[in-house]
């Protein structure tokens, strides 16, 4: 009888928890609004890309972005603050010569140890769809026939683990404010950040963090450098 009695007061499964309280739709809701009010992280991404692998390791503070990404072989450190984009000056030649080697050969000659200040339709047609989190969150959130598959642990983070018909999985934080901690797509898929990648995995890690990000100083202009 006092066992009964002890089983009855405390309650014999305790209280569910979010992974079981809440649906698929309304994981990816609440993952998809902490995407919008991120202020710093830190991500990684790995995918595999038309001209083959290709990564990116970024840090992201208040729309600023500070890193690499390494594409068809070729490293790319960049800096993005206030809505100017730098690239380092050793990268960018590499980048040149596939598309312009006399300026290539200038960039490599006059700027090759020194950050460049690069035009901005270089951010917005290539590293800003990369690293654009909140379309692909927006995009996730709409998704249909997504099913809940248990917990796990990202990175010492508690998940709930999604699934979508495509065999794409999205780990989600259980704990407040539910941030993604990894995104997988196992083939070619529309939220993909890089609509061209055969496949992408995204892990974020760092929420939160304060990275001190700033712009380069002592740089090169591009646009100088081209008309010299």
């Amino acid at each position: 009888m006092v066992a009964v009695a002890l089983i009855t007061a405390c309650g014999s499964g305790g209280s569910a928890s979010y992974e079981q309280t809440h649906s698929a739709s309304q994981i990816l809701a609440d993952a998809d609004l902490a995407t919008i009010s991120s202020r710093s992280y830190h991500v990684s991404i790995d995918e595999t890309a038309e001209s083959g692998p290709a990564s990116a390791e970024v840090d992201v503070e208040n729309g600023n972005v500070n890193g690499k990404i390494i594409e068809s072989g070729i490293r790319t450190r960049i800096a993005h603050v206030n809505d100017q984009t730098f690239v380092y000056g050793s990268d960018l030649a590499q980048v040149l010569y596939l598309v312009n080697p006399r300026l290539g050969d200038v960039v490599n000659s006059r700027a090759h140890d020194t950050w460049v200040l690069v035009p901005p339709e270089m951010w917005k047609t290539g590293f800003s769809t990369a690293l654009d989190f909140r379309k692909m969150s927006s995009c996730l959130k709409r998704l249909s026939g997504v099913s809940k598959k248990g917990a796990s642990t990202i990175s010492g983070q508690e998940a709930v683990e999604l699934d979508d018909p495509a065999r794409s999985q999205f780990y989600i934080q259980i704990a407040a404010p539910h941030n993604y901690l990894r995104v997988v797509f196992r083939t070619s898929h529309g939220c993909a950040t890089d609509a061209t990648a055969r496949s992408q995995m995204i892990t974020w890690s760092q929420y939160g963090a304060t990275f001190h990000i700033t712009a380069p100083t002592g740089y090169a202009d591009l646009k100088d450098l081209g008309a010299s």
